[in-house]
């Protein structure tokens, strides 16, 4: 019996030293990582001019750097030797069986006379590209650190940066893409990098990105693309790829939320999501999934494509009717992911850009508070109106005109009474006027009024009009609202200044003599208009 349990108790100690040994093995490759990572950091940071630790806003990092999780690797192409590895690419060698990365890519990249792309070789072509993005299927025999022996199909592609310097190089080792069979696919796809981030066309980008995905398989598989709309909180359908026409209306939008679908569950899981559709779920509704089954689908797979600060872009999603279409191609996903990201992420802010510059040019043409033209675009609109009428011998006519006694609504009703005075008064005189007339807004109540090939007696009977429809408004709780208007016609030799100069002192004349009424400057002197 005592035999026993020294038996037990040799045992429990064996099983304890072996947990402490595992625990002291993660701790030290958790060190590891933590020191390749803060290495890769500041060797980024010098070449970005940022501090010793690499520290920058977010923003300042290109997508493919991230939080340096991705697989990346920092070459030096005349050296023939590797400066650096992130912790991404630490963690797919790794998984390949190779725990000395940068022996295994100085061996691979030695300069030999093999059909592997040799550091030489490499450097030659970041030469003779001009430091353009370089990408290439490398043919790999690898034998890991146990002793196994696999021929892979590696993609890499080289993505040279401002913050690199003479022969280095960032490269971005997209993943394992296949252990046999043809990498014309491949090539293809992973050249899409530079197109696709140029191109102007969302959809084009974007079906560009599909296409190529589509290509890496032999097998029958549909793709799509749906943007996130974060005004309706929904996905909306933009890109599809051999998608059935069955299924363009049920997919065309959806609420991004658990059960309306499995590209709207990944939006809210923020994960991958895939579902066979024959099995009862609650991803997907039923009527939807029959739909899809209908049509042939019977697995789907949707992926989030999210921007660099995490915020949800939309969704890639793959259809198929055999789960094994669906694994061959997740290996290619997350680089059709990183590319999607990107053209939105381009998409959005150009159009970001677009709106604020068409925000701006509002602006400068707009009056915010009334919608009329702005005083800059007024006197635009007059200096064209003068030229034409000197050009072409044709009459014109300037009327300018206020709100009588504004700063008593202003101090009697507030400003914010005194801000709907001025826009029932705008719409009421744009509605008054001829489409050819230009109504701006001159300044505080203010407004002046452009007649083109308008003589002064007709411009006379438009401000009497506009008069009368203003005094016949009814603006609650102001009893009465009421303004005087200044006409004046253009003569041989007048100028914008002396043209509204004129308007403005017949407009005088019509304060002085007891406003709410129309006064026209004849050049010799004034006239009232009839009531």
């Amino acid at each position: 019996m005592n035999s026993s349990l020294h038996t037990v108790n040799a045992s429990m100690i064996i099983s304890w030293l072996v947990i402490a040994g595992l625990f002291l093995l993660v701790i030290f490759q958790y060190r590891e990582v933590t020191r390749y990572r803060r290495r890769f950091n500041r060797l980024l940071g010098e070449r970005l001019g940022l501090d010793g630790e690499g520290r920058a806003p977010h923003s300042t990092q290109s997508w493919f750097v991230g939080e340096l999780m991705l697989p990346v690797i920092l070459l030096d192409t005349a050296k023939a030797r590797v400066l650096s590895i992130s912790p991404g690419a630490r963690e797919w060698l790794a998984g390949l069986g190779v725990y000395r990365p940068e022996t295994f890519i100085e061996r691979q990249l030695a300069d030999n006379d093999g059909e592997n792309l040799s550091f030489r070789e490499l450097k030659e072509q970041l030469s003779l590209r001009h430091r353009q993005s370089v990408s290439f299927i490398d043919q790999v025999e690898l034998v890991d650190d146990v002793g196994r022996t696999r021929r892979l199909a590696i993609n890499v592609t080289s993505l040279p940066l401002a913050c690199t310097r003479g022969d280095q190089l960032l490269v971005f080792v997209s993943g394992v893409m296949s252990e046999t069979g043809d990498d014309t696919a491949f090539q293809k796809f992973y050249q899409l990098i530079g197109a696709t981030l140029t191109q102007p066309s969302l959809p084009l980008a974007l079906n560009s990105i599909l296409s190529a995905l589509a290509k890496t398989t032999s097998q029958p598989v549909s793709l799509s693309v749906s943007i996130y709309r974060p005004e309706t909180d929904s996905l909306e359908l933009t890109t599809r790829r051999d998608l059935p026409d069955a299924l363009t209306d049920p997919l065309k939008t959806a609420a991004a939320g658990y059960g309306h679908g499995v590209h709207a569950t990944a939006a809210i899981l923020d994960r991958p999501v895939l579902q066979d559709l024959r099995k009862p779920n609650d991803s997907v509704p039923r009527a939807l999934a029959a739909k899809m089954m209908a049509a042939g689908v019977t697995f789907w797979a949707s992926w989030p494509v999210c921007g660099l600060n995490g915020q949800l872009l939309g969704t890639l999603d793959v259809y198929g009717n055999r789960p094994g279409v669906i694994d061959r191609l997740s290996g290619r996903v997350p680089l059709a992911i990183h590319l999607a990201a990107a053209t939105l992420e381009r998409h959005h802010a150009a159009r970001e850009v677009q709106a604020r510059v068409q925000s701006l040019e509002r602006q400068a043409l707009f009056d915010h508070l009334t919608g009329l033209y702005s005083r800059g675009k007024t006197e635009e609109a007059m200096r064209q109106a003068i030229a034409h009428a000197q050009r072409y011998k044709k009459p014109l006519a300037l009327a300018m005109f206020d709100i009588d006694l504004f700063k008593r609504i202003n101090d009697t009703w507030g400003h914010d009474m005194g801000d709907e005075v001025l826009r029932s008064l705008a719409n009421r005189v744009r509605q008054t006027v001829r489409g050819a007339d230009v109504v701006g807004r001159w300044g505080g109540e203010e407004f002046l009024l452009l007649l083109p090939e308008t003589r002064l007696e007709d411009a006379m009977l438009v401000a009497e009009n506009i008069r009368k429809k203003v005094e016949d408004c009814i603006y609650s709780p102001v009893p009465v609202v009421t303004v005087s208007l200044g006409v004046a016609g253009y003569q041989l030799g007048d100028t914008p200044e002396t043209l509204v100069k004129k308007a403005d002192e017949a407009l005088y004349a019509a304060k002085e003599a007891g406003r709410n009424r129309v006064v026209a400057h004849t050049g010799s002197g004034y006239r009232e208009a009839a009531s």
